[in-house]
C-alpha cells in the first residue's frame, strides 16, 4: 500500500555503503526487481533516506538530544548527493 522506495530506505538508512558494499543499493534494488518488485531508481529510495534522517535530526533537536550522530549522517548524504 505504501511506497517501496520508502522501505527500502529504512533498509538503507542513508548508509554510504549498505550492506558494506560500494554497489550495495544497485543491488538491492535489483534483487527487489528480481522478486518481482516493480523498478525503482537509487534516487527515489534516497529521497526517502533524507526524509527519515531530516526527521531524527528535528526529533533530536525537539527531545533535547545531542544532534550530532543525526547532523553529520544527515551531512554526509547531502555531501555525496552533491547538495551539500
Amino acid at each position: 500500500m505504501g511506497d517501496p522506495a520508502y522501505d527500502l530506505a529504512v533498509v538503507t538508512r542513508g548508509f554510504r555503503r549498505p550492506f558494506k558494499r560500494d554497489s550495495g543499493l544497485r543491488l538491492l534494488l535489483d534483487a527487489y526487481a528480481a522478486a518481482g518488485g516493480r523498478p525503482l531508481s537509487p534516487s527515489r529510495v534516497q529521497f526517502f533516506e533524507l526524509s527519515i534522517l531530516a526527521a531524527q535530526l528535528e526529533c533530536a533537536l525537539a527531545e533535547g538530544r545531542d544532534v550530532q550522530g543525526a547532523e553529520s549522517r544527515l551531512s554526509s548524504i547531502l555531501g555525496r548527493l552533491g547538495t551539500g
